[in-house]
């Protein structure tokens, strides 16, 4: 299959379920932050996700934190 077959099958899965506002790459974001969400050490979430400089993956853990207080803002 091509990636245009992926994308195309995706795009289509969201409409399904009425789901607006999420990209393909919103997938890889979300597994990284819900390993660091779930403890997961940063370095080896950098060495998953393949990122050679940590910093880029520092950028998941931001939006991680942002999650939590979002959370907890909703208790």
């Amino acid at each position: 299959h091509s990636i245009k077959d992926i994308r195309r099958s995706f795009r289509s899965a969201l409409k399904k379920a009425k789901i607006e506002n999420f990209r393909f790459h919103d997938l890889r974001h979300t597994f990284a932050s819900q390993l660091v969400m779930s403890g997961v050490n940063l370095n080896t979430v950098r060495e998953l996700l393949g990122h050679s400089d940590l910093k880029t993956t520092q950028g998941y853990l931001m939006t991680s934190q942002d999650e939590v207080v979002r959370e907890m803002q909703r208790w």
